[in-house]
């Protein structure tokens, strides 16, 4: 295989990688999302622990979200 033909199949890896990364990033949103209003439909505490039990994802995750966007979810 040439290097021109190995970077042609590494752009289309690669295309493939940003698109399951998005969509992992939006279902991340979803889970923390439902978390939130499942916590304060049920009378708990919004704190980023539960948040993170909740909706069973990170709380580096919720930080970074919230260091790098004005809005997570």
């Amino acid at each position: 295989m040439s290097s021109e033909q190995a970077a042609k199949m590494r752009a289309d890896n690669a295309h493939h990688l940003a698109s399951a990364a998005r969509q992992r990033a939006e279902q991340t949103r979803a889970k923390a999302l439902r978390a939130l209003t499942s916590l304060d439909e049920r009378g708990h505490k919004v704190t980023f622990d539960a948040v993170a039990r909740e909706a069973g994802i990170s709380r580096s995750w919720l930080y970074s979200c919230l260091l790098y966007t004005s809005r997570c979810v």
